[in-house]
């Protein structure tokens, strides 16, 4: 009960998706590409994500609209770092991209781009495009 009364910081936000998701931390890991060490630092509040991992964060954790509007107002001004060079970039790291741009839109726009989004795959799959 005096644990719903503390304050909700980054690191206790982050853990609680993570065992939500039923991840571990090596695995959020691996796929950010940071070392467990700095996870750890960053679920147990000794460290923030710094601005170039904030995509990374959003994705890793698989937040949801819900979250990833708590979690901009817990890390206020966080801004995705600009990746130069398309050909050296992942589809994990084009994915964060595109995500974080669009999480950064106002929540009308978002809705609005989503549902192109599905509307756009649900034509797709009618016309048997791959993916």
């Amino acid at each position: 009960m005096a644990e719903e009364n503390q304050e909700i910081t980054v690191g206790k936000f982050l853990k609680k998706i993570r065992e939500e998701r039923g991840k571990t931390q090596p695995e959020i890991a691996q796929k950010m590409g940071v070392n467990l060490r700095t996870l750890c630092r960053w679920e147990s509040d000794n460290h923030l994500p710094p601005p170039t991992k904030i995509g990374k964060v959003v994705c890793a954790y698989e937040m949801t609209e819900e979250e990833i509007n708590t979690f901009q107002q817990l890390v206020p001004n966080a801004k995705v770092a600009r990746i130069v060079g398309e050909e050296n970039k992942s589809d994990f790291d084009l994915e964060y991209e595109i995500f974080y741009k669009l999480i950064m839109r106002p929540k009308e726009t978002r809705q609005r781009i989503i549902r192109a989004a599905i509307a756009y795959d649900s034509v797709s799959d009618q016309n048997g495009e791959t993916k």
